[in-house]
């Protein structure tokens, strides 16, 4: 359990010094040189390579039940949150309670109107005694929000760069529902 643990803190300060440097890098890049987004946090570079890395996708809401926990350098956040729907992954978990492991930082948790979200993911190796914690593909590039009119979103701002063109996520999915995310996933994974 030990090694695990010390195995766990290894990737997580990997990731937090991955994400660092991009953020400093952010402002060395000119724009015609950015990335579409600019804040994509160093994961999958498209929305092929998003699918393939991630086993599970969940449609959630956070219940508000949330725990700190300093890993080294870096904060994160454990979020409980019930699973409303499964795009990929184990059907049975529809009605479950997950954790997802987090960066606390991140300003997608940071509006306290927005709690549904359609997460790409994959199950950590932490084990916990009652619910199956599960961190985000590319730290932040695997979630999308999901607004009132239950239409999904990957960022609410303009772009960080004057005309430059939407993230792939944002191009992908901002305006689709859950069922034409379904769809589109399902389309690209099989292959049409």
């Amino acid at each position: 359990m030990a090694l695990i643990m010390k195995n766990r803190t290894r990737v997580q300060f990997a990731f937090a010094v991955v994400f660092a440097l991009l953020s400093l890098c952010l402002g060395c890049v000119s724009p015609e040189k950015a990335s579409s987004s600019g804040l994509s946090g160093g994961g999958p570079e498209t929305l092929e390579e998003m699918l393939v890395e991630s086993e599970t996708i969940m449609a959630v809401n956070l219940t508000g039940v949330e725990e700190d926990a300093n890993q080294g350098y870096i904060k994160l956040k454990l979020k409980e949150a019930e699973v409303t729907d499964v795009i990929r992954g184990d059907k049975e978990m529809i009605g479950q309670t997950i954790i997802i492991d987090t960066v606390a930082s991140l300003s997608t948790w940071q509006d306290p109107e927005q709690h549904r979200y359609l997460l790409f993911m994959n199950e950590s190796i932490e084990d916990r005694e009652v619910n199956p914690v599960y961190q985000v593909t590319g730290l932040t590039t695997g979630i999308l929000m999901i607004d009132s009119n239950d239409l999904l979103f990957w960022r609410k701002r303009d772009p960080l760069y004057p005309n430059s063109k939407k993230f792939y996520m944002d191009e992908a999915f901002t305006g689709l529902t859950i069922e034409e995310a379904r769809e589109k996933i399902h389309g690209i994974l099989d292959g049409k």
